[in-house]
């Protein structure tokens, strides 16, 4: 199976205008500055978890297809021409 697409954290902008309006700017200046950086580094990490993952995934896949032909004798550059030699999925 390939790997699933992360799920990307969002910021919610209301939720952040309320607490900044709410606190006098004291939200935007203290905690809105570093609270979307936490999450733009985790957003770029599960990107490239998901990047890695899916390499892997096909890499795997290849050399699956590769054992695969082996084992029906046929060339380094797919099946071999002429009828009934396709892959019998």
């Amino acid at each position: 199976m390939p790997p699933a697409p992360p799920h990307y954290r969002r910021v919610s902008h209301g939720v952040h205008l309320f607490l900044t309006l709410f606190t006098f700017g004291m939200w935007a200046v203290l905690v809105w500055w570093w609270w979307t950086i936490v999450i733009n580094v985790s957003n770029n990490s599960a990107r490239a978890d998901f990047e890695a993952a899916s390499a892997r995934f096909e890499y795997d896949r290849w050399q699956w297809e590769q054992y695969w032909r082996r084992l029906r004798g046929e060339g380094p550059w797919g099946p071999p021409p002429g009828p009934g030699h396709g892959p019998q999925w």
